[in-house]
């Protein structure tokens, strides 16, 4: 099961996303029926967003959404509770970017289960419209 730790603003939408990552991918979690998989999201400001974004992808600018992800394939999780990976998510620049901060918390778990809009277009947009779906159909 995964589990977002979260700002409290964010704690309802995060449960729906926690039933609809479930529901999209269950073979993902299969094994994993006793532990908990943790996702950290921190909302910040856009000048530290624009300093992660320096750092981490040499781009002196803010964005709305970065994700760490700490293991390169879900497989190569290890068989105790485990932190997937952080998100940061900088309000401000979604709002500029015409983006809900859910949204830009949808982008950020799609990238930490692995994937990218640059490398696989297709297979990111058949991702995100079986998670909207979901997230939709109420069963999330």
């Amino acid at each position: 099961m995964v589990s977002f730790e979260t700002p409290a603003s964010l704690h309802p939408f995060a449960a729906k996303l926690t039933r609809a990552v479930a529901e999209c991918w269950p073979e993902l979690w299969a094994n994993r029926t006793k532990t908990t998989d943790i996702i950290k999201v921190t909302l910040v400001s856009p000048e530290s967003m624009r300093k992660s974004n320096l750092k981490y992808r040499s781009l002196d600018k803010p964005t709305d959404v970065l994700s760490f992800p700490l293991y390169q394939a879900l497989s190569m999780l290890p068989p105790t509770d485990t932190l997937l990976g952080d998100i940061i998510i900088c309000p401000k620049m979604c709002s500029q970017k015409h983006l809900s901060v859910n949204e830009s918390l949808i982008h950020g778990t799609l990238h930490l289960f692995g994937f990218d809009h640059e490398a696989n277009l297709a297979e990111w947009e058949r991702a995100l419209t079986q998670i909207n779906k979901q997230l939709k159909n109420g069963s999330a």
